[in-house]
């Protein structure tokens, strides 16, 4: 229909400037929108970067994290010749220190932690129990306990 030169003055020039203009804009409309996405996934992605303060602790801290399951420093007051921890006994409730004892029987030292969670909150004792009923149950976060370990004394 049209070689080289188009033959219908006004029609065929129109036509072909119709298609190429339509392309234009339809490829110029596609590209907006797809900038206009890119900036949006932007804007998202670096919502998510941003440190709020809100964030979980590390897996692998620099220093040790202190929380209120981690004694500051254990006290050799309780130990007996071969290592094990004996039952405590306080003159007084300012002795007591809650935060090394064990949180099911109030006796022992927490010596021991549950693995797969890692809370250090109870002695060997309760922890042989736990792992011993039926229902396997960190007393702290619930989750299913496969097994116990010692913790290594620093004395």
């Amino acid at each position: 229909m049209y070689s080289g030169i188009l033959k219908d003055e006004f029609g065929g020039w129109y036509m072909a400037l119709s298609v190429t203009a339509r392309l234009v804009v339809y490829i110029t409309f596609l590209g907006t929108i797809m900038f206009l996405i890119f900036l949006i996934l932007k804007s998202l992605n670096d919502c998510d970067t941003e440190d709020d303060g809100m964030e979980s602790l590390p897996l692998v801290a620099g220093q040790e994290v202190v929380t209120i399951w981690t004694p500051l420093v254990y006290e050799p007051s309780g130990v007996t010749g071969n290592g094990d921890f004996a039952t405590l006994s306080f003159s007084s409730a300012e002795d007591v220190d809650y935060s090394t004892l064990c949180v099911i029987c109030f006796e022992e030292r927490r010596n021991c932690f549950f693995v797969p969670c890692g809370h250090s909150a109870t002695c060997k004792g309760c922890a042989l129990r736990i792992i011993s009923e039926e229902n396997k149950a960190c007393p702290i976060c619930r989750r299913v306990i496969r097994k116990s370990k010692r913790l290594p004394l620093n004395l």
